[in-house]
């Protein structure tokens, strides 16, 4: 019996427990809502049943403390903190050490506000401002604090830190705080605010997506509602750099690298871009070699030395442009195109003195000053053949292009017949008066006259070849008597029936002696070729 009742006790005691735990939660309870609502006597009637519900916690006595407090009873909180303390478990010393804070605060928050209201006496409106606004974030209910913070700031003009407290979940829930919102959104200050903060954000998504054409724009945007703003600024220019390297890629003129590269020096992507340039001025200067465009390659070759100066690419456009003018100063030598040809092989020289084709280049330019002074002339000389030893040359023989020429010839024996007033045939026959007896004595007399066209084969070796005619006689010696036989005088008969005019052709060569003599020798033919030869002057 003795433990069936000791059971019972302990069965009582613990039912008596369980329900003294579950009343202390339920007052609790009650006492938070009470709180909220700012019921501090029932919270501190509260207070004394949580107490009584559970004397062995110090929440009860927390509880009592901040009523006091609210009710303005100070010396009591400070006697019901220090009970709460000496029953307190870690979470109720949570809870106070807060309430302690909050205590605190609210007297920070009080003596900002006196300095709040000095200042604004004062008309201090910055001063004011910051104070009430510290006064505030002491005491976040005293949206009275927040309020008149805002006020300064408007009066102030700063709308970001008036709206920054507005929006504060705080103060927002107040009627009068979405007014003074939407009002500060309509002035112009924060109406360019919000336009710079929309157009950045606009110009990030689209740098981000690439959009560098759109992102430039919004940016410019931005700059248009706060043109010193340094984000914006730098952001312009970064994006200036992508948009400039992006139609420099996708451009197949290489003036958009070089103008990438020349607006960049030390641009993020030089390097790529310094690669593109070395690659495209190879690929043209080929192309402008296939189409003999010298001006072209000229000018990549100029263009290369001036942005990579000492770079080892230049060689193989220095070799195409060498190739290039050797190649053309050959073809204008073979058309006999000297100065042409001169200028190629200097500019090859030029371009390099030490190339493969120097010496050859060399050469050809002594040959081409040889060829270019060669020049046409005028012809005057001697010339002589075995019919006609004394004769007269003259004409031209150019360097391009036919000449003339002329000869005139004659034999000594062409002067007797100065004096010669009779003639004689064959027969003896003559109309010489008296009688006339031969000596025996003949003398072969001409004159010709040739004319035809000059031309060069190989300088300094000209061609003739002409035509002429003569006039061919015989003068023949003979003695004359009186009718009585007497002897009168001995004179000369030209033989009629040995005289002709003859046709003949020529040909033959000239040479040229340096710019002074003339050489000639030639062949006439009349039944058999008869060697010509002639020395003279070139005029």
């Amino acid at each position: 019996m003795k433990t069936l009742f000791l059971s019972f006790c302990a069965l009582f005691a613990g039912l008596v427990a369980v329900g003294q735990e579950v009343s202390f939660e339920e007052i609790e309870a009650t006492i938070q809502e009470k709180v909220e609502l700012n019921l501090w006597e029932d919270v501190l009637i509260l207070a004394s049943d949580l107490v009584i519900a559970d004397p062995t916690k110090g929440d009860g006595f927390y509880y009592s403390a901040m009523a006091f407090y609210h009710l303005g009873n100070e010396p009591k909180v400070q006697k019901y903190l220090e009970k709460a303390e000496r029953k307190a478990d870690g979470e109720l010393k949570i809870k106070l050490q807060a309430f302690t804070d909050l205590m605190n605060a609210q007297e920070r928050a009080q003596e900002l506000e006196k300095d709040a209201l000095a200042y604004q006496k004062n008309n201090n409106q910055r001063a004011a401002a910051d104070a009430w606004k510290k006064a505030w974030e002491a005491n976040k209910q005293r949206t009275d604090f927040a309020l008149n913070a805002v006020e300064n700031f408007l009066a102030l003009d700063s709308y970001e830190e008036a709206l920054e407290i507005l929006r504060a979940p705080e103060v927002s829930v107040d009627p009068n705080a979405q007014a003074l919102i939407s009002s500060i959104n309509q002035t112009p200050e924060m109406v360019a605010k919000e336009g710079y903060t929309s157009s950045m954000s606009q110009g990030q998504e689209a740098f981000d997506e690439g959009n560098y054409v759109l992102a430039l724009e919004q940016f410019n945007k931005a700059l248009y509602h706060n043109n010193s703003d340094q984000k914006a600024l730098a952001m312009r220019k970064k994006t200036e750099e992508e948009l400039a390297w992006s139609m420099a890629k996708e451009s197949s003129f290489i003036g958009d690298t070089e103008r990438y590269a020349d607006a960049y020096p030390a641009g993020k992507y030089i390097s790529q871009a310094k690669a593109t340039m070395k690659s495209s001025y190879l690929s043209i200067a080929k192309d402008n070699f296939r189409n003999n465009n010298e001006s072209g390659m000229v000018d990549i070759y100029n263009r290369f030395v001036s942005r990579f100066p000492g770079d080892n690419g230049i060689f193989q456009i220095k070799d195409l442009l060498l190739d290039y003018y050797y190649r053309e100063g050959e073809e204008q030598f073979k058309a006999d195109n000297y100065n042409n040809a001169k200028s190629f092989y200097q500019q090859y020289l030029k371009v390099s003195s030490t190339g493969s084709k120097q010496a050859e280049c060399m050469a050809r330019i002594k040959k081409c000053d040889r060829r270019l002074n060669q020049r046409g002339a005028g012809l005057l000389l001697y010339t002589y053949d075995a019919q006609s030893p004394i004769g007269l040359g003259f004409g031209r023989i150019n360097r391009n292009g036919a000449g003339m020429y002329a000869n005139l010839k004659i034999n000594k024996e062409i002067f007797t017949g100065l004096d010669v007033l009779y003639e004689i045939d064959n027969a003896g026959n003559s109309d010489r008066p008296g009688s006339v007896q031969r000596t025996g004595e003949d003398r072969e007399a001409n004159i010709c006259l040739s004319m035809g066209v000059t031309f060069k084969l190989a300088y300094p070796l000209w061609g003739y070849i002409g035509a002429g005619a003569g006039y061919y006689t015989v003068y023949q010696q003979a003695d004359t008597y009186f009718s009585n036989g007497d002897f009168w005088e001995e004179d000369w008969l030209k033989n009629t029936d040995r005289t002709e005019v003859r046709f003949f052709p020529e040909a033959g060569l000239k040479l040229k002696i340096g710019n002074a003599f003339i050489l000639k020798y030639g062949v006439m033919y009349q039944n058999e070729a008869i060697q010509q030869f002639g020395l003279g002057f070139a005029l």
